[in-house]
């Protein structure tokens, strides 16, 4: 089938939020192999697929929020997980850099399954909208849904908890401050998420 996609990949990936004065401190140095492919349905539809291997570290400090301290005296500070990814996508604007009309759907799901130490899902729905006022102007109405959990007696890891706020999410908010906090002010995210925009 033309279009049809296949991919590997390779990565290490380190995140280190305290750079965000705003956002609970910690750091994570995952690294990770996996497959991808991605199938198109028709001229506007794709479905994508994946499967991964992923190791992650996590280092925690005395002001890391108590929340995050309890889950690796429960868990541990290194877990392997296996990761199976699906999304599907459905695009009818105009352009993908510069879009002034049609719409883009977006679902994504990721499950860590059953054989690794992180037992839980994630998925996210996307929907935006893009309507041209005149030649020069067009509005765009955004909503996103996300919900996450986790099985198996397990919680959601606390670093695959959602966010919201900053440029790419909610303007007006620094990155990452929307949502739930701990006692001393700094975001912890979320096991869900509702985002709505207007541009």
């Amino acid at each position: 089938m033309d279009g049809v996609s296949l991919g590997y990949d390779l990565y290490q990936r380190n995140v280190d939020p305290s750079s965000l004065s705003t956002i609970g401190n910690y750091q994570s140095s995952t690294v990770g192999a996996g497959v991808r492919l991605g199938v198109p349905i028709n001229e506007i539809d794709g479905v994508n697929l994946g499967l991964s291997y992923e190791k992650t570290s996590l280092t925690l400090f005395d002001t890391s929020p108590q929340r995050y301290k309890d889950y690796v005296a429960d868990f541990g500070t290194s877990n392997r997980t296996v990761r199976a990814d699906l999304g599907w996508a459905r695009d009818t604007r105009d352009s993908i850099a510069y879009p002034t009309k049609g719409r883009l759907q977006r679902v994504y799901g990721e499950i860590g399954l059953p054989v690794g130490d992180m037992k839980y899902a994630k998925l996210s729905y996307q929907h935006q909208y893009f309507y041209p006022l005149s030649r020069d102007f067009s509005v765009m109405l955004n909503g996103e849904l996300g919900a996450g959990g986790g099985y198996g007696g397990k919680p959601l890891p606390f670093f695959k908890n959602f966010y919201a706020g900053g440029n790419t999410s909610v303007r007006g908010y620094d990155a990452g401050t929307l949502g739930p906090k701990d006692n001393d002010g700094l975001a912890l995210g979320g096991t869900r998420r509702i985002v709505g925009n207007a541009e």
